[in-house]
């Protein structure tokens, strides 16, 4: 699901074309800023998907949303990463066996390299010297409970949508609009 932050402007003066200039210029900034919280939180990734910002400051709603290139097998990836798969992403746990002769191989315990947190976006963990204890399976079907969701997104919105927080959507917009208004004059 894409990240997209909206405000619908109410007052007919911040129509005007110099202060919408602004938080187009804004808007395009704080994307490019969140952008890179996003490839801070996969840093650790080997591969990591193409994130792209979407601007828009029109007469109707003003909008930046930012999303991933989900074509890409990675961009895929991120996306069962950030929002979870099977019972423990909203949906129902799902089967999965071994294609052919090979089996499946899991390492227990399983440390995931990226979590999220309450304080912000995912943080990278790093993986001390760890035993690898291998679980194989061959030719039994395993009832797989899915992705534990790692949220990137879902925490990077609740932090630019707070109302109080200074450099979020809501002041950058204010910010936007003020210096407009004093362009105008």
């Amino acid at each position: 699901m894409p990240l997209t932050l909206i405000r619908r402007p109410r007052s007919p003066k911040v129509l005007h074309d110099i202060i919408r200039t602004e938080v187009r210029a804004a808007y395009k900034d704080l994307g490019d800023e969140m952008i890179q919280t996003l490839k801070r939180d996969i840093a650790s990734w080997l591969e990591q998907p193409e994130f792209f910002k979407t601007v828009n400051v029109g007469m109707q709603r003003w909008f930046l949303a930012i999303n991933w290139d989900r074509k890409t097998k990675i961009g895929e990836i991120y996306g069962w990463v950030d929002e979870g798969t099977g019972s423990r992403g909203g949906g129902e746990a799902y089967d999965i066996f071994p294609l052919g002769d090979y089996p499946l191989r899991f390492t227990v315990p399983h440390f995931p390299k990226t979590v999220s947190t309450a304080f912000g976006p995912g943080i990278v963990m790093e993986s001390g010297s760890m035993a690898e204890v291998t679980d194989v399976v061959t030719g039994a079907v395993l009832d797989h409970p899915g992705i534990e969701p790692r949220e990137f997104t879902q925490s990077l919105r609740d932090y630019y949508e707070s109302r109080t927080r200074i450099g979020g959507f809501r002041s950058v917009t204010s910010a936007a609009i003020k210096r407009g208004c004093r362009k105008i004059g």
